[in-house]
């Protein structure tokens, strides 16, 4: 997983929200969606790692030091 943004309803949620969408509103990505964790699904969600300029956004969002949810684990 390349980032875990928090809830919009949870603490920090407002703020990542708020930072991705500076660093990419109106920029073309590349994504690569897969079907969630090791490969299953996972509830209701699309897992994906998205670029931008050949940087994930999960990086530019660490950068930006946005607040990060509860799964922590680095992109592997």
């Amino acid at each position: 997983m390349d980032f875990d943004a928090p809830e919009l309803h949870d603490v920090g949620g407002a703020e990542a929200k708020q930072i991705l969408s500076h660093l990419v509103f109106g920029v073309e990505a590349e994504c690569i969606v897969t079907r969630g964790r090791s490969g299953t699904r996972s509830w209701d969600r699309t897992h994906a790692i998205c670029r931008v300029g050949g940087r994930t956004i999960g990086d530019l969002m660490r950068e930006a030091r946005a607040p990060q949810g509860g799964n922590r684990e680095p992109y592997v």
